[in-house]
């Protein structure tokens, strides 16, 4: 009788102990990459809205695919609008952290661009960037460029 309730007893103990040490190491909430991403972001959209190109391009590595082409591009965008307001909402942020190679934030945005005329432009989405490996320079965007306004994605 004793032996049928220590056997249980025993089990669950074993059972706890290996679950207990099977565990992986927990992620760490915040690294130093991520700060340094989210600077980079916060940096990148205080120079958009304040339609600083050379602020903006600072933060954008020199082999950024058709870096002329996104500064050009910034140019017009800023002579064409009077306002530029751009959220990033980095409380709904996913930055992975790719060991050897580079740093990917995805995350939602809004904008609103305005006319001379006072019309309004508003636009938002999903997309994601890449960075270097330190977080510190853009070094691809994933999707359409939020910070060009399209036409087609327009809302008048």
């Amino acid at each position: 009788m004793r032996h049928s309730v220590f056997v249980p007893f025993i089990t669950f103990l074993l059972l706890v102990g290996a679950l207990s040490g099977c565990g992986k190491k927990p992620p760490q909430v915040v690294t130093v990459e991520s700060k340094s991403t989210l600077a980079t972001l916060r940096s990148l959209r205080s120079a958009y809205e304040k339609k600083d190109v050379d602020a903006f391009m600072k933060s954008v590595a020199a082999g950024y695919p058709e870096r002329q082409k996104l500064q050009q591009s910034l140019k017009s965008t800023f002579s064409k609008y009077d306002s530029i307001h751009f959220v990033i909402h980095d409380e709904k942020m996913l930055i992975m952290i790719k060991e050897t190679k580079h740093i990917q934030a995805t995350f939602t945005w809004d904008g609103e661009w305005k006319t001379p005329g006072r019309r309004t432009i508003k636009d938002g989405g999903r997309i994601t960037f890449v960075f270097d490996l330190k977080g510190q320079q853009l070094r691809t965007i994933k999707g359409n460029n939020p910070f060009i306004p399209r036409r087609k994605r327009m809302k008048q």
